[in-house]
């Protein structure tokens, strides 16, 4: 089968789509009751997006304007006959246990799932907001409701996130579970002590986000304690303490990478990574990169990691690949040119609050992945546990600017 037959249409999952549907956003309009920020107009643009994202989900599986991702194959399989997933990877494995009953609701219906998918982005993408908003009002500064309509209106036009988040793909479990742990993070950063269910949560969410994608889930955890030990208010930083902090820093990446190699069965090292690179040269052809790299001489080592990140961070650029390849990504250069823009949102606005920190933990979530990506359209996919973290933060500059603008006389 196709991965357009497993997103066939009709009458019968158009009636679940539409039920569950209206209950999920309901849920979502109970969260912002209670985050006390139910308004009409956060409200209507919640609604707008969840419908738009679901709109184009539906309307590209009948017309297919854009091509339905080669994984719908593995998913749609596994709603149809649950038991199929012990037949791939961890990653799928715990997609799929934690999606159960999700799965079982959809009656063997896989585009139903497209219901569950988008109320998992929108349900992270706020509680990242409820994260940055408790580091704003931790910095003594306030927090406005325009800035909450300015962030879910980048969230709802995030380009990658319409093309991705409306499908069965783990993106929208991934950015659910970065929600939840970036919440509680700023918990922890801003000294509040979270409990025993809390605690358990955050586990909980840290266990998927490693699961579902486990590079992201090591870096999620080394940034988050890189962040609290650098930026935490009271910290003083000196040269005894980033000494003590590389060493902390390295045994701990060190015991993540014991865990990934134990469950991947692999061996990491530059030779390790070079051959990992190079295998997917027959697979991905011109639109693979980063092949036949000197991991040798330790200038072209550093060059390497810069390059690959830049890749990674910019792609359709065509930094490694042919650019011939850049001409075929349309959707992607739209992508790259809102990163952009979020970009230069947030390097010129100066009084941030906690900006070196959130730039801090959003490069060492990116520039780690970075080094394993091969694919040109694998960066812009998994670059969003990273770009989903710049939103807050421009859209509080965005603010800021709104709100000066309209006091002057």
């Amino acid at each position: 089968m196709t991965p357009q037959d497993f997103l066939k249409i009709n009458i019968f999952s158009i009636g679940l789509i539409l039920f569950y549907a209206t209950v999920l956003i309901f849920m979502l309009f109970w969260l912002l009751s209670g985050f006390r920020i139910l308004t009409y107009k956060s409200a209507a643009i919640l609604l707008l997006g969840y419908v738009t994202f679901l709109a184009f989900g539906l309307l590209n599986s009948i017309f297919q304007f854009i091509q339905i991702p080669p994984d719908t194959v593995v998913y749609g399989a596994i709603i149809i006959d649950p038991p199929k997933f012990v037949m791939y990877s961890l990653g799928v494995k715990t997609y799929a246990t934690i999606n159960f009953f999700p799965f079982l609701l959809c009656l063997r219906y896989p585009i139903v799932f497209v219901t569950f998918s988008i109320f998992y982005y929108f349900l992270g993408m706020l509680l990242i907001w409820r994260g940055y908003s408790r580091l704003i009002l931790y910095a003594g500064k306030r927090v406005s409701p325009t800035f909450l309509y300015l962030y879910m209106i980048l969230a709802m036009a995030y380009p990658m996130a319409i093309i991705t988040i409306p499908t069965l793909l783990r993106e929208s479990l991934m950015v659910l579970s970065l929600g939840i742990s970036f919440n509680l993070f700023t918990m922890i950063f801003c000294k509040i002590k979270l409990g025993l269910i809390r605690n358990i949560l955050l586990v909980i969410a840290l266990l998927i986000l490693l699961g579902v994608r486990p590079v992201m889930g090591i870096c999620f955890v080394l940034s988050a304690w890189l962040s609290v030990s650098f930026f935490g208010k009271g910290k003083k930083v000196n040269m005894g303490k980033v000494l003590r902090l590389l060493v902390a820093g390295s045994l701990l990446l060190v015991c993540l990478m014991f865990v990934v190699q134990k469950l991947y069965t692999i061996t990491f090292s530059l030779q390790w990574l070079n051959l990992f690179r190079n295998s997917y040269i027959p697979i991905h052809g011109d639109e693979g990169y980063g092949y036949n790299m000197d991991w040798e001489n330790p200038i072209h080592i550093v060059i390497n990691f810069v390059i690959l990140f830049m890749q990674y961070l910019l792609s359709p650029v065509p930094f490694l690949f042919p650019a011939a390849v850049s001409f075929r990504k349309f959707l992607a250069w739209v992508d790259v040119f809102f990163i952009v823009i979020l970009l230069l949102i947030i390097f010129f606005k100066k009084d941030l609050p906690y900006k070196k920190m959130l730039l801090f933990f959003i490069f060492i979530n990116l520039v780690i992945p970075s080094v394993f990506e091969t694919h040109v359209t694998g960066a812009f996919r998994h670059r969003m546990n990273g770009i989903v973290l710049l939103m807050p933060m421009a859209a509080y500059a965005l603010s800021r600017f709104f709100i000066k603008s309209k006091t002057e006389p």
